[in-house]
C-alpha cells in the first residue's frame, strides 16, 4: 500500500473488472439496508456513497430525490456509477477525502474494508468531520481479526462487531443499529458481514 493507504493490486482488480463486479454488486441485504439508511434521512439530504464502487447505491439514492455523491478510487467503477442519473462522482482515495460538514449522511457499504484494520479510526473521524451535526453513517465490514487477500487478490481487513462499535463510540457516533448476516461474496467464499448504522453526536 502507498502513503495514503491505497492497494494498487485492489484497484487494479476492479478497474479490470468493473463490470462483473457491477453484475453483483447489489444484493438484496444492501437494498434493505440502503432503505433503512434513507429512511433516517431529511428530504434531499446530501449523501456520500463513500467507497461507492459502481454507485449502485448512490443512483437509488438519487432516484428517491437525494442529492448522492458517487466516491470511489477506481476510475473505471467510477465512470459506471457516472452514467447513474443524477448521481456526481468524486476520484480519490479515502485519505483524500476532504469534506467538512458537509454531508446529511455517509453510506460506507464494504468500502473501509479494504483499508488496513489500523486505519479504522482515522477513517472513522475522517466520515465524522465530513457529516453535519447528527447525520447518519452506515458501515458494512465482514467479520474476523486479519487482514487478507482473498481468491480475487484484493486485500481485505476484517473486525469483530465490538471493536467498531467501540470505534464508532470513540469517533462520536451513537449506534443505532447493529445486525449480521452470512453470504457469498464474488470471491465465493462464504462470510458473516456486519452492517452498523449510527449517528453523529448533535
Amino acid at each position: 500500500m502507498d502513503t495514503l493507504g491505497i492497494d494498487p493490486q485492489t484497484i487494479a482488480f476492479y478497474d479490470d473488472n468493473a463490470d462483473a463486479y457491477a453484475d453483483c454488486a447489489e444484493t438484496e441485504h444492501g437494498v434493505i439496508h440502503l432503505a433503512q439508511f434513507a429512511a433516517d434521512l431529511p428530504s434531499g439530504a446530501r449523501v456520500l456513497d463513500f467507497g461507492a464502487g459502481d454507485g449502485w447505491a448512490a443512483g437509488w439514492l438519487a432516484a428517491e430525490g437525494f442529492e448522492a455523491v458517487a466516491y470511489d478510487a477506481s476510475e473505471a467503477l467510477l465512470a459506471l456509477a457516472a452514467q447513474r442519473p443524477g448521481v456526481e462522482t468524486q476520484q480519490g482515495s479515502f485519505e483524500e477525502l476532504e469534506a467538512f460538514g458537509e454531508y446529511d449522511g455517509v453510506w460506507a457499504s464494504f468500502s473501509l474494508l479494504h483499508a488496513p484494520r489500523a486505519a479504522l479510526p482515522s477513517n472513522l473521524s475522517r466520515l465524522a468531520t465530513a457529516l453535519v451535526p447528527g447525520g447518519r453513517l452506515f458501515v458494512g465490514l465482514k467479520q474476523g481479526v486479519e487482514e487478507r487477500r482473498d481468491r480475487l487478490g484484493r486485500f481485505y481487513a476484517y473486525f469483530d462487531a465490538d471493536e467498531v462499535i467501540e470505534a464508532l463510540g470513540a469517533t462520536g457516533f451513537d449506534v443505532l443499529r447493529a445486525t449480521s448476516s452470512e453470504g457469498r461474496g464474488m470471491a465465493g467464499d462464504i462470510e458473516t458481514s456486519l452492517y452498523f448504522h449510527a449517528r453523529l453526536a448533535p
